[in-house]
């Protein structure tokens, strides 16, 4: 049978490139579907493992969901059917794991954790000059202006948030098949996970990508630890400082304040001390309003279409937002379909995890994939839409597909050793 390594090669260059380009990365993961389509029709289709099985059933089920819940309890359909084309990515992933199993000894961990490494030391080195050179040289033409928004740095991906937990995800990506990679690239590996944790922090300025961070940063504590030494964690230490202060001083200070700053005012918030900007102000008050608009109609929702307009009444005199989302998916599924879309948003969330627990040779990259995926999208969630939003539902699908990937080259490897018995 002709084999090819093509198909599920794109999600990975699809991560790898969405923090730069998020148009760009949806257009790469829609070649990758229509690659895998035609590679399925010409060789035949590959037998599922019980992982790739629930994977299609959750990313096709969210889309039939929301079709058959609109249909009947709102009776507008075709407002959701246009409303969820922002979603198309996660059905064109749905295609492409059916055909992961092929490529699954190819694209393993080391492969994946080598391109992350690269691809974040690229948009780190490239996004400090760049957002200096835009800071400080207006007047610029829009395409390079645009790569910085309000003083934060965003690149070409939608907005300065999407960036930052898209290049989040890819930095602790960096790490993958960390004791199975050279001395010299585990060294890289870590550097770029440092590097891209700093330019979110100070470039992006995103709360959220960097709190989640700090979670992922426990687990890639463990991940690593078996491969490295104690003066080796103690000189890893120094070089990140180092990193720190360098940074620090190639930014300037004005960006390390606003950085602090952004972190003091949400400090101030939930102490109800001192004052806080107003994108904090906006949250509460959307997460307020949308929960009181699911109280209304816990079970059946204000359908899709409707997730941040049913809201909308329910907000404060003065207060006038225009958003698709109430930026929380947990908050705006449950608006938009009651518990039943809370449980179908988790179900997406969990997949990571689900990958996991179906697979019975675990290995520790699977493990900590796993574990880092589920926690930058329970994470990003919280304070924005990791769907309902193009950008977003491709890297993240694309990230679940990724997953699954390594997870059926652990179960080949496991069928391997099982044959090589005496």
């Amino acid at each position: 049978m002709k084999r090819t390594v093509y198909p599920v090669s794109f999600p990975l260059i699809a991560l790898c490139t969405g923090a730069v380009y998020g148009k760009g990365a949806e257009v790469i993961a829609g070649i990758g579907c229509l690659l895998a389509i035609i590679s399925m029709i010409r060789d035949g289709m590959p037998s599922q493992s019980r992982a790739a099985t629930w994977v299609f059933t959750v990313f096709a089920g969210y889309f039939l969901f929301f079709a058959i819940h609109d249909s009947f309890f709102t009776g507008q359909p075709l407002a959701s059917f246009k409303e969820m084309r922002v979603n198309l990515p996660i059905l064109l992933s749905a295609i492409v794991c059916l055909h992961a199993a092929r490529e699954a000894e190819w694209l393993d961990a080391v492969r994946i954790g080598k391109a992350a490494t690269w691809a974040t030391i690229i948009i780190s080195l490239v996004s400090i000059p760049l957002y200096l050179y835009v800071k400080h040289h207006p007047g610029l033409p829009q395409v390079l202006n645009e790569v910085v928004d309000g003083g934060r740095f965003r690149f070409h991906a939608r907005n300065a948030l999407m960036f930052a937990s898209q290049l989040t995800g890819l930095s602790f990506l960096s790490l993958l098949g960390h004791g199975q990679r050279s001395r010299f690239d585990r060294h890289l590996s870590e550097i770029a996970c440092a590097l891209g944790t700093l330019v979110v922090l100070v470039l992006a300025q995103a709360r959220g990508a960097t709190m989640t961070g700090l979670v992922m940063a426990m687990v890639a504590v463990w991940y690593i630890r078996p491969s490295i030494g104690s003066l080796r964690t103690k000189v890893a230490l120094a070089v990140v400082a180092i990193m720190t202060a360098g940074f620090w001083f190639a930014t300037g200070p004005g960006a390390g304040r606003a950085a602090i700053g952004r972190f003091t005012s949400m400090i101030n918030q939930a102490s109800e001390t001192g004052a806080a900007d107003a994108s904090i102000n906006q949250r509460v008050e959307m997460y307020s309003a949308g929960w009181r608009a699911f109280l209304e109609h816990p079970v059946s929702g204000y359908g899709y279409s409707q997730r941040f307009e049913a809201a909308v009444p329910y907000f404060p005199p003065g207060l006038n937002l225009h958003y698709t989302h109430l930026h929380n998916d947990y908050i705006t599924h449950m608006v938009a379909a009651g518990i039943p879309g809370l449980l179908v948003f988790l179900a997406y969330l969990t997949l990571p995890l689900a990958i996991l627990s179906l697979t019975k040779r675990r290995s520790r990259d699977l493990k900590y994939m796993a574990m880092t995926g589920t926690i930058l999208m329970a994470g990003i969630a919280a304070t924005t839409a990791i769907l309902g939003h193009d950008v977003h539902s491709t890297y993240f699908s694309m990230f679940i597909i990724l997953t699954l990937t390594v997870a059926l080259g652990d179960e080949r490897k496991g069928q391997a050793g099982a044959v090589s018995l005496p």
